[in-house]
């Protein structure tokens, strides 16, 4: 009977194999959380498309998270270098990728959705305080709605899930 070997586990080339697993472990939450948002914000924002609410864009949405996965973590198979080693380069790669960019799409798009909503909801219901003041002038300022509050609370919260995550 063959008992598993440690040493084995970090050969030259499994050394790699190991580093390229664990930078796709690693922008897999990441990245669905942007997957999410895109999701998301096609659905809100292209709302009249009817593609954008068929299990085939979910397909599409999803597939692309795997491939983007798998195409960003790359550059840990054709480094060069020593096999077995944890460079700064690396480290720095895999915490911008894994939580930057990430983190930027989502406040772009979550951006996006938000102001989206904001105007829409001014569209339907135009609700603004007149402030009268000593002037002729008026000041108009507008009122967010519970919706748009509830709407920001949540955006808010998947970010700091994400970023506590």
């Amino acid at each position: 009977m063959r008992y598993f070997d440690v040493r084995r586990l970090f050969a030259p080339h499994l050394c790699i194999l190991l580093f390229y697993v664990y930078n796709i472990a690693g922008v897999a939450i990441p990245f669905s959380f942007v997957t999410f948002t895109i999701h998301r914000f096609c659905c809100i924002v292209y709302h009249t498309n009817l593609f954008f609410k068929t299990k085939r864009w979910v397909t599409i949405c999803i597939a692309s998270q795997w491939i983007g996965e798998f195409v960003i973590s790359l550059p840990f198979i054709f480094r060069r270098g020593s096999y077995c080693s944890n460079e700064l380069w690396m480290q720095i790669y895999t915490c911008t990728m894994a939580t930057f960019l990430p983190s930027l799409i989502n406040t772009v798009l979550n951006i996006r959705i938000f102001a989206y909503v904001r105007s829409s909801t001014q569209r339907i219901q135009p609700q603004v305080i007149v402030i009268p003041t000593n002037s002729s002038n008026n000041i108009q300022q507008s009122i967010i709605s519970r919706r748009d509050m509830s709407l920001l609370r949540q955006m808010i919260f998947i970010f700091f899930i994400f970023i506590i995550g």
